[in-house]
């Protein structure tokens, strides 16, 4: 398997990681030695089950995956997900967080967390993850959801910036 292996990480969990310590698939034997011990097969199977719409049996997979890896940043980022589809805007919050705790530099939590803090009603917030949503991506998507929590708080909305391509 070249750099990569499995091994024991905080208790009897074990995780596909590569010398660094990062979750990684290990490619030359994959899917042939993936299992439920590998997060990333793992995910990829949850995240199936989300595309045709069954989210609430992708959950436990994802939380699973929690138990075996905590700091997959895409489990976190996917279940944030789903909880926000469900209207469960709270819960998608605290996944899209500590998704953004693990990688501060990925634009997808920060997207979330701008939803989500709309949906909830937090709009000072709002504003503060969709001006980080600019920064981290520069495609300006949270322009709309900007103007949203500026309205709600009385203040004058902005001219929406096109996005280049």
């Amino acid at each position: 398997m070249g750099l990569f292996n499995k091994r024991k990480d905080k208790g009897n969990s074990v995780v596909w990681r590569d010398a660094s310590g990062k979750i990684t698939c290990p490619g030359d034997n994959c899917p042939k030695d993936c299992d439920d011990t590998c997060p990333i097969y793992l995910n990829t199977q949850a995240g199936m089950m989300c595309q045709i719409g069954m989210g609430d049996k992708a959950m436990p997979i994802f939380q699973k995956i929690i138990e075996i890896a905590p700091d997959f940043y895409d489990a976190w980022n996917n279940m944030g997900g789903v909880y926000g589809g469900q209207g469960q805007y709270q819960k998608a919050y605290d996944c899209y967080l500590k998704a953004h705790e693990i990688s501060p530099d990925r634009p997808a939590p920060v997207f979330g967390l701008g939803l989500t803090t709309r949906d909830l009603k937090r709009y000072e917030e709002c504003l503060k993850w969709c001006d980080e949503y600019d920064r981290i991506s520069k495609d300006h998507r949270l322009d709309d959801t900007r103007n949203i929590a500026l309205a709600a708080l009385g203040k004058p909305t902005q001219k929406r910036t096109t996005p280049k391509f």
